[in-house]
């Protein structure tokens, strides 16, 4: 899992990241990328990244996380 202490508590593509939820929604819509929210496993402060595709999607999907993240 990922540790997403470091963006919550700012603001993402116009929102308030407050939770592991916000940032899975923000993801979701802005760089069509999906993952779980760390909360379903009882921790907030992660989400989950699947792996299971080619190293091309992975890459790609990453790549977005990334971008949306730093270049919010």
């Amino acid at each position: 899992m990922v540790n997403i202490t470091q963006v919550k508590g700012k603001i993402i593509k116009e929102t308030m990241i407050n939770s592991s939820l916000d940032l899975a929604k923000v993801l979701l819509e802005k760089g069509k990328v999906a993952v779980i929210p760390g909360m379903g496993f009882g921790d907030d402060d992660y989400i989950r990244l699947s792996y299971a595709t080619s190293m091309e999607n992975i890459e790609e999907g990453l790549g977005r996380i990334k971008d949306i993240i730093e270049n919010n």
